[in-house]
């Protein structure tokens, strides 16, 4: 299990960088994002997409914007076509000071690392 984590109580963007952090995910997330009451909340659920994004674009080498992501039925983020090679969403959560994602890689020489 592979363990990120974001110290969102530091993360004071600028206008400019939250825009910049917008066109990185999806309209769909975007409009999810402005749907919030509490820039808190946004600034949270912002920091999720691109932590997701940003894992899975190191894990890959894909862009991050090349990521089509979509939610479950219990609202669970989850990748649409992920490729192979890459590790599943475990679970994500948020707390009012951080948000971290767990991945579960697959095993070591299996078929889905070639």
């Amino acid at each position: 299990m592979i363990r990120y984590a974001l110290k969102t109580s530091s993360w004071h963007p600028t206008e400019t960088e939250w825009l910049r952090a917008a066109k990185t995910i999806s309209e769909s997330e975007r409009e999810r994002i402005s749907q919030f009451m509490y820039k808190r909340d946004a600034k949270q659920s912002m920091a999720g997409r691109l932590l997701i994004r940003h894992c899975f674009s190191h894990l890959s080498g894909d862009d991050p914007r090349s990521f089509a992501l979509t939610r479950d039925a219990s609202g669970k983020p989850y990748l649409l076509n992920p490729p192979p090679a890459l590790a599943s969403l475990s679970s994500m959560c948020h707390t009012q000071a951080t948000t971290q994602l767990l991945l579960d890689p697959p095993p070591l020489g299996s078929e889905s690392m070639s």
